[in-house]
């Protein structure tokens, strides 16, 4: 415990003050006195434990926070949103700056009664690199101020290899709704072909088969909505005319119609996966549907998701930012200028958020950045703090001797006893 106190640090957006007395009464097998230095007042404020005392320090302020804040991704704009609440008894006033960039920061009159919060949306450009809004001082400076990095932004690059006009049209009108589709093809990261043949040792393979399928399918289909493929497919009302087929071997069906697999994937050893469609839109309505576009969204959301990097670049304080990396050591530098390294780390690396501010996470050449806010409403809110103390521990001597273990006293005796047989064997083995 003396070693871990140090690196205790206030940032936490969370507690759990029961949890924590009770593993202190653990620790300290139910004979420690137990201190609780706090802001506020204890659930119960009648405490019967002799070994535990309750201290306030807090006091009701009034306070404004940015209790809610994002940046994502909207066409070639950033749609930003901040939320801003008054902890307040009353109405009161605050003013928001909102500097992007080197511009002169926006000022706007915010006027919220009691307890209320407004949400403020709108579009910056996406070539702003941060984002900076503050709010006037108060009683607390930590929730006034907020940073906002740009979204990230990855796309796929996508060579369309299928041999007829139709389908391949149809295809490319489709990736380019998506937005997600990289402007070039060269190095693909996936191939959409009919054929299962995969070139680069970083390309996804899509296998498109519509050879023989003429078994037009209106449900009712199992559908995997675990699966990143899936999410928000719902193919109500859906023709899909498929071939007869049965699963390959390590092929995990995500769309089934009856036994007969019409969207699956596997993974081949290199980590590459193998999607296969099995589909033929002339006798079928999907493309006619919503669940067309959301297909394609989905696969090349889950390519993305397989990128080396970081996955978001906004967070709030105390969850986990995950990196998804190559194998190479991770360098993550924290606000303080802490250096953390994390060698050999292959596939995920959740990274956590100790404090606010901005991070800087290292891999190989790549350096990426990303920020984290304290975005807590319920610490926010300082209404409910209180000054005073609750409980007092006993200063009963007797009381604490009944209840101090006995057991080294038995040891003792035994050990005395031990001595006195070992002793008593060896007079007897002298004496003969």
């Amino acid at each position: 415990m003396d070693e871990l106190l140090p690196q205790w640090t206030c940032w936490s957006p969370n507690s759990a003050m029961d949890s924590a007395i009770t593993l202190a009464a653990e620790l300290g097998k139910q004979q420690a006195n137990i201190l609780v230095l706090t802001d506020h007042k204890p659930a119960d404020e009648k405490i019967s434990s002799q070994r535990l005392e309750w201290h306030a320090f807090g006091a009701p302020l009034d306070n404004f926070a940015i209790v809610n804040a994002s940046r994502t991704a909207f066409g070639d704009q950033d749609r930003c949103l901040l939320e801003v609440a008054n902890f307040s008894s009353g109405a009161r006033s605050t003013r928001l700056l909102v500097q992007t960039g080197t511009n002169a920061p926006q000022s706007s009159a915010i006027l919220l009664g009691a307890h209320e919060s407004q949400r403020l949306v709108f579009n910056i450009p996406s070539t702003a690199p941060a984002l900076h809004a503050v709010l006037d001082a108060d009683s607390l400076a930590e929730d006034n101020e907020v940073r906002l990095l740009p979204p990230v932004r990855k796309h796929v690059r996508v060579q369309v290899a299928l041999t007829n006009e139709n389908l391949s049209a149809l295809v490319n009108r489709t990736l380019d709704a998506t937005g997600l589709r990289a402007a070039i093809s060269e190095n693909p990261e996936l191939v959409i072909r009919e054929t299962d043949t995969v070139t680069g040792s970083n390309s996804w393979n899509l296998r498109w088969s519509s050879s023989g399928a003429t078994n037009a399918h209106t449900g009712p289909f199992i559908v995997d909505n675990s699966h990143p493929l899936a999410k928000g497919i719902a193919l109500e009302g859906v023709i899909w005319a498929a071939a007869a087929a049965t699963n390959l071997p390590g092929d995990m069906p995500v769309i089934l119609a009856g036994n007969t697999p019409l969207l699956s994937n596997h993974e081949d050893a290199l980590g590459r996966r193998h999607l296969t469609l099995n589909l033929n839109p002339d006798l079928s309505t999907l493309q006619n549907t919503p669940d067309w576009p959301i297909l394609f969204w989905n696969i090349l959301s889950w390519r993305i998701s397989e990128m080396p990097g970081l996955h978001e670049s906004n967070a709030r304080l105390g969850t986990e930012v995950n990196l998804k990396t190559t194998g190479e050591t991770v360098t993550v530098i924290q606000p303080d200028g802490e250096k953390q390294f994390f060698r050999k780390t292959g596939g995920e690396l959740a990274v956590e958020t100790p404090m606010p501010g901005i991070y800087s996470v290292s891999a190989g050449t790549t350096t990426n950045q990303f920020s984290v806010n304290l975005l807590a409403a319920d610490k926010s809110d300082l209404s409910a703090c209180a000054t005073g103390q609750w409980g007092k521990w006993s200063e009963d001597t007797e009381r604490r001797l009944e209840e101090t273990s006995a057991v080294w006293i038995f040891g003792l005796l035994a050990l005395a006893l031990l001595t006195a047989h070992l002793w008593l064997v060896a007079t007897a083995k002298g004496g003969s």
